[in-house]
């Protein structure tokens, strides 16, 4: 069978891909900044996370079956993604709730549309010890640290930080909330009355760095992004 991967150069998802193809034996194309919409192939596989040029070829393929696959964490709905979700001939997507976005924008039929989880690679994740400086630093020490993974970008929350952390607090006096990131971490601080109560962690910090620095990790979106760092928390020993 004849294979065109329609990705970002590089892309490791779709260089996984290939490699699977290559074993079935099967002539794999991957293309990273041009594309031929008039190439011979069986198979075209597009990456939601192609330039829009590369993406707009989905509309003048002269043949073959069209996959989509999205790949960020939000699966926003817009108008362009509606008409690449129905232009193709299979949708993919990594959550049950990036489906149940697409579907209620109209973006594919129900038998159209297939979740297939993001593979997560735990190899760097284990349980050690906090950094004690670190902590100090950070003003954690004596504190119980929620670590929080924040909604993606455009996606709803399930409940908003400060309402979540308000009910912890009234059984857990000493409980901090920690975030990590930069523009999505201070405005999930900034919905705080009371600053004291949360700490936001430094970009530069290590996922892992992290994990080992909280006691308890909080989920606060039901998407991709959120299954993915719940996975890594669990795999440093930390309680969901």
């Amino acid at each position: 069978m004849r294979v065109n991967l329609i990705a970002p150069a590089g892309d490791p998802s779709a260089v996984l891909l290939r490699s699977f193809f290559q074993r079935r034996g099967d002539d794999v194309r991957l293309v990273g900044d041009d594309f031929d919409a008039n190439a011979n192939a069986d198979l075209h596989v597009f990456y939601s996370t192609s330039p829009h040029t590369l993406l707009e070829t989905v509309y003048t393929l002269a043949r073959g079956v069209v996959v989509l696959v999205c790949q960020d964490d939000a699966a926003q709905a817009d108008a362009d993604r509606v008409r690449l979700a129905n232009a193709a001939d299979l949708v993919v997507v990594e959550s049950a709730t990036a489906a149940q976005r697409l579907l209620a924008a109209g973006a594919a039929q129900p038998h159209r549309l297939h979740v297939v989880p993001f593979a997560v690679s735990l190899a760097d994740f284990s349980p050690g010890p906090a950094d004690v400086e670190l902590r100090r630093e950070l003003g954690l020490l004596g504190k119980r640290v929620l670590l929080a993974s924040l909604p993606a970008a455009g996606a709803p929350p399930l409940e908003a930080p400060a309402e979540l952390l308000e009910r912890v607090r009234e059984r857990v006096p000493n409980a901090v909330l920690a975030v990590r990131g930069d523009e999505s971490a201070a405005l999930a601080l900034a919905a705080l009355t009371d600053t004291t109560s949360a700490v936001r962690l430094p970009a530069t910090m290590s996922a892992v760095q992290a994990y080992r620095l909280a006691d308890v990790f909080l989920a606060l979106d039901d998407g991709h992004a959120s299954g993915q760092a719940a996975l890594e928390a669990a795999a440093c020993g930390l309680p969901l």
